[in-house]
């Protein structure tokens, strides 16, 4: 009776024992995870400088790019910049509202199948 309980007991906490880890284990565990986070944490930040980067340099090209109108179009840039913005979103406007199908969709050899001539 009490001997056979004592030995299951025994074997349980046997099995118990083998099931934890040890504590260089778990240390080692633990020293994994928090270089791990660590690395992420990094690779995080130098993702959103790397955006941040992008949007500078976004801007900065805006920029530039007013610069080589004023060059280009002299006193009338500004004029020319807006009618060209106007236009461009008098195309955006109509493609999303008709949604037109470009064309040519078909490739070259087709178009010799056809009898076209493109050169």
């Amino acid at each position: 009776g009490a001997c056979s309980r004592l030995s299951q007991v025994t074997e349980t906490s046997t099995s118990v024992e083998e099931e934890i880890p040890d504590r260089e284990e778990l240390a080692k565990f633990f020293r994994e995870s928090s270089e791990h986070r660590s690395r992420m944490r990094e690779e995080r930040r130098k993702q959103s400088v790397r955006a941040l980067d992008r949007r500078n340099y976004e801007t900065n090209d805006h920029v530039d790019r007013a610069g080589r109108m004023r060059k280009l179009y002299g006193e009338w840039y500004e004029e020319v910049a807006s009618l060209e913005a106007m236009l461009s979103l008098k195309y955006e406007t109509y493609c999303d509202e008709n949604q037109p199908v470009l064309w040519p969709v078909l490739p070259f050899k087709t178009f010799k199948a056809f009898g076209f001539l493109i050169l």
